[in-house]
């Protein structure tokens, strides 16, 4: 009889013994729960708060670039895009075939939301010298100037034609054409001119359009006019 009690003593304490072990495991658990779940939380936040760091820096620093144009225009925005680098947003509006006025039209929402920080390019007027507007095309364009004059504007001038002779009467026009604007342009604070002034060598076996040695040198210029213009724009330290 004394034996029994000593069984159940014994018992009784491989009981308590297996109770401790359990409460610590579980213990044990919930620790690592906690602590997965607290650096499941850490991570998280630290995630969250890199993507509003991103969109905050991004928000700022990009600048809207918006090229305008018709069949000369065909993947500038891409070359100018990889120049200018991410800090800025380039978007382009390519209309072969068209004239002054549509090419201005062009994704009219889009130029409405620039602002002094931006830059609209604008290349057209081929077609209207061809189809004998030149005057008209001319008048639609500083109309459009006068209303954006707080958008930054870079004009482009019309290429040559090397696929006609030099003195073939569209080519007389491209020069008229070009003299106007630049006379013209010239009143507009908020307006440049890029002037192309590239030889045959830059144009395709055709001769109406650049090739891509010529588009890669107007596009070198291009960044270099748009940096400049919106370097401008920054504020100054007083020293």
């Amino acid at each position: 009889m004394g034996n029994t009690g000593n069984k159940f003593e014994i018992l009784d304490k491989i009981n308590d013994s297996s109770e401790k072990i359990c409460l610590k495991r579980a213990s044990i658990v919930s620790s690592v729960t906690s602590i997965k779940s607290k650096k499941n939380v850490q991570i998280k936040n630290h995630q969250s708060s890199q993507k509003k760091r991103r969109n905050t820096n991004h928000g700022k620093s990009r600048q809207r670039i918006v090229l305008l144009g018709d069949s000369h225009a065909r993947k500038c925005a891409s070359e100018l895009h990889h120049n200018l680098g991410k800090d800025y947003e380039v978007t382009s509006f390519v209309k072969p075939g068209v004239g002054m006025e549509e090419i201005l039209g062009s994704s009219s929402e889009s130029v409405k939301s620039l602002s002094k920080n931006d830059v609209l390019i604008v290349w057209g007027g081929s077609n209207d010298i061809s189809r004998d507007n030149t005057k008209e095309a001319i008048n639609q364009l500083c109309k459009f100037i006068e209303e954006k004059a707080t958008v930054n504007l870079v004009i482009m001038k019309v290429p040559f034609r090397h696929d006609l002779k030099f003195s073939s009467c569209v080519n007389k026009e491209v020069i008229k054409f070009n003299t106007q604007i630049e006379k013209r342009v010239k009143a507009y604070p908020n307006a440049k001119l890029l002037d192309l002034g590239l030889d045959r060598s830059y144009y395709t076996t055709h001769g109406q359009h650049l090739n891509p040695l010529g588009k890669e040198l107007i596009v070198n210029n291009l960044t270099i006019l748009i940096k400049d213009m919106l370097a401008k724009k920054q504020p100054t330290s007083i020293q």
